[in-house]
């Protein structure tokens, strides 16, 4: 059974005790709810004890009417009558909820603790647009921007749950079931989480294989199984993070506090330094270390690099010094230039495609490749190599359509199987060719084309 309320792990409210290693994330505490009806009394909690430790997870599981929801409610201080919580303490980050006034209790929901409804129709207001409904919930929390940065910040939030930022405008009856939990999903994290050591974890009602995970400036977001690639900050870095360069040939890899490094010219070969963040910013990031008594920097700004000699590009340019010396190259992981969108095909060998057809191209996790073929589905693998890529065999559905859908369907899956090279253009198009020099051309979905 899922856990209705979720606990964002925030840091401690400056009012509330000072927080050890040793303190949980949630503490429930002698909770109890009783239902007063014509029938009499109804204690549907009973002194429900239990905590959540930083990096825990808690599934509470029970037949209907056991007090499951009843225990989320609770939590989220929701028991409405005939229900009253009569005792217990539940505290989120050293703060007791069920000693906060209302205005205290507003302020803590999706800033402390959020609910994710199973029924998400009886959550959203038939009769106001998505959008307005998100706006009000930032606008309750105190937050203040212009319209513009609120809509910016919602249509944001609806792309992390793989909805189209078209759903801001929409009603909730102009949505599938899905899209309305994926919804309240957006609504639940629109207010960032406060910053704490574990993280927080927030889970689809219904589906265990949609969620959303995020600790500091990183985050996770899997959906319907399908985990992609790490949500970062702008300028952020994955971790370890990779660089080289050529002639002379050098090497590094950020782990953490320390620089493993392969200086140019060494023959000691790889060493391990402590290293410190000395600059951060949306443009990259700037570190420093010493080896040997000499000076070391590495800066990493988050631009578009050609290997010098392979040709492959990667996600970042690098600079290396060394004392006085200065080195290039680029670093990072180079599925993160074609992994995390959806790639709209416009272009076939010069000839463009069929009006109103469509045809796409995803790159998955597990070195998988997926997406429509024009008629119908397609999914094959791929393998990124030192100057290209290699395609393996595909496979598709078998639906007929019309012809012309047909032949344009085998031209694509023709030349997809055939090719060995793949690159971003300056546009920041996806630019797949084979050997032939024939090029299947796309871009991102929710870029336009120039």
């Amino acid at each position: 059974m899922r856990m209705d309320a979720v606990a964002e792990m925030p840091a401690r409210d400056r009012n509330a005790a000072p927080a050890t290693a040793a303190d949980p994330v949630l503490s429930v505490q002698d909770l109890e709810v009783t239902y007063y009806t014509d029938a009499g009394r109804a204690r549907a909690l009973d002194g429900v004890s239990f905590t959540l430790g930083a990096g825990e997870k808690l599934g509470m599981v029970g037949e209907s009417g056991s007090g499951k929801s009843t225990l989320a409610l609770a939590m989220m201080r929701m028991i409405k009558p005939p229900g009253r919580i009569e005792g217990g303490a539940v505290i989120v980050g050293g703060t007791d909820l069920t000693q906060l006034d209302d205005a205290g209790m507003r302020a803590a929901r999706l800033n402390k603790i959020a609910y994710i409804p199973q029924g998400a129709m009886n959550s959203l207001n038939p009769v106001m647009r998505i959008g307005s409904q998100m706006v009000d919930a930032l606008k309750s929390h105190g937050i203040e921007e212009s319209k513009a940065s609120l809509e910016t910040r919602c249509k944001d939030a609806l792309r992390s749950v793989d909805l189209d930022p078209g759903v801001f405008r929409m009603y909730p009856h102009e949505l599938s079931g899905g899209m309305k939990q994926r919804v309240c999903i957006a609504i639940g994290i629109l207010l960032k989480p406060q910053v704490s050591a574990s993280g927080a974890l927030y889970v689809a009602p219904g589906d265990d294989q949609t969620r959303f995970w995020s600790k500091g400036e990183k985050a996770t977001l899997t959906i319907r199984g399908e985990t992609y690639p790490e949500c970062l900050q702008p300028g952020e870095l994955e971790m370890p993070f990779e660089a080289r360069g050529n002639e002379p040939f050098w090497h590094a890899t950020l782990e953490g506090s320390e620089l493993l490094i392969t200086r140019p010219f060494e023959e000691q070969g790889t060493q391990r330094v402590p290293v410190e963040l000395k600059t951060a910013n949306r443009h990259g990031r700037e570190y420093v270390a010493a080896l040997d008594d000499i000076p070391i920097g590495l800066t990493v700004a988050r631009q578009l690099c050609e290997d010098s000699m392979s040709g492959a590009q990667y996600p970042a340019q690098v600079r290396l010094k060394v004392g006085s010396d200065e080195y290039a190259g680029c670093g990072g992981d180079r599925q993160r230039l074609l992994r995390g969108a959806v790639w709209v095909v416009e272009d076939l060998a010069g000839k463009g495609i069929i009006d109103r057809s469509r045809i796409t191209v995803e790159f998955l996790e597990g070195n998988r490749i997926a997406g429509r073929a024009s008629c119908n589905r397609y999914t094959g693998s791929y393998q990124l190599r030192g100057e290209g890529i290699a395609m393996g065999s595909m496979a598709s559905t078998r639906m007929a359509c019309a012809p012309a859908l047909m032949n344009q369907e085998e031209q694509f899956l023709g030349l997809l199987t055939q090719v060995t090279s793949v690159r971003i253009g300056q546009q920041g198009e996806l630019l797949l060719s084979p050997p032939d020099g024939d090029t299947i051309r796309a871009f991102q979905s929710d870029q336009d084309t120039p």
